[in-house]
Order: C-alpha cells, then structure tokens, then sequence
C-alpha cells in the first residue's frame, strides 16, 4: 500500500496507518495478489479529504481493564488532532470523572461504594467528548474485612483473577505464596 496527497507527497504506512494532513484529494495505490494463482494487479482508490475543525483521536487509549477501589492511577497521555488553516494540529485531551477534570500524568483515585460499580471516564478536547469509556471497580474491602471474592470477574463467561496492590501485600505477608503469581491475571 502506498498512499499520496494531491502534490505527490507520499505517507509514511510502516505502522499499518497514515494520518491525512491536509484537505484534497489522497491516493491509495496498492497491489493484490490472488493467492492460488498468483495473479497480481495493481488498482488505486482516490477519496477527498474534507477541512473540520472538530479534535479527533488517532490511537487507542491505553487504559486498566479493572480499577481498584481506593488507589492511585495515572491519567494517560492522549493526543488529539484537529485542521486549522488546512494544517493538522495537536490538542490537548483532558480526562473527566463526573465533573472533576484531570490532565494527563496527574493521579486520580477511583472510589464506588459497592463492589463492581463502575467508573465513567470521558476524554474531552475543549468542548468536543472523543471517547467514554467505564471501569468496572473492585472494592477490596467491605465492613474492614478483606474480601478476597472481590478479585474474581465473571465476564462472558470466563472468569479472570485481578491481584491487587492491597491483595499482594495481603497474600506475601500471611501467605508467601505471591511468587505463584507474578502480579497480574491468571
């Protein structure tokens, strides 16, 4: 696959994705190959790239699969993209919990009040939400008792173990059985 704008300049598809950077006309030329006959042909594809002024995103947001009530998580770095004067721009992407904004690389700490609540996080740039996404959250301790039945998540059904912070001191200190695990699902 090789893919043009309309002054010939060429992008970079190494990574299996091209980011348009400037309105116009783009060209995707590329080769198949039918696999039992190896006959091959080359076509192209032109579409017309349009001026918004509306962010975007073009990774995917890295974030826990699971939260755990009461400790401290890094908002992640996130960058939107947004046409000004025909010319691509980086945004800048703030994470929002309820009404309390965060900026990335500052912590936050998850609180629910019942096991399994979720967590919404919504990824704004100014006034535009690029991406929601809930977490459902794992309260550890219910009445000052460990729950330990708290870890287990049935999804699908499949169930996963999440080890903790607070259930691997629990289990080095009383147990020594944490070298079983090496800190993450099994």
């Amino acid at each position: 696959l090789r893919v043009f704008d309309e002054a010939g300049n060429e992008y970079d598809v190494s990574k299996g994705f091209f980011i348009v950077k400037s309105k116009g006309a783009i060209t995707l030329q590329y080769t198949y190959t039918e696999v039992f006959s190896g006959y091959t042909k080359e076509d192209s594809v032109v579409f017309n790239a349009l001026d918004t002024n509306k962010p975007f995103l073009m990774e995917i947001i890295d974030i826990e699969k699971y939260f755990i009530n009461g400790s401290e998580y890094k908002v992640p770095f996130v960058k939107a993209y947004a046409y000004e004067n025909d010319v691509l721009k980086e945004k800048t992407v703030e994470m929002y919990i309820g009404a309390t904004k965060y900026q990335a690389g500052e912590t936050f700490i998850p609180s629910v009040n019942n096991n399994g609540d979720m967590v919404e996080l919504v990824f704004k740039c100014g006034e535009y939400a690029l991406y929601s996404k809930s977490i459902p959250t794992i309260l550890p301790y219910e009445n000052l008792e460990l729950h330990v039945e708290n870890y287990f998540v049935v999804s699908e059904g499949n169930v996963s173990f999440h080890i903790g912070f607070n259930l691997w001191i629990f289990l080095k200190v009383c147990c020594n059985i944490v070298s079983c695990f090496s800190g993450g699902y099994f």
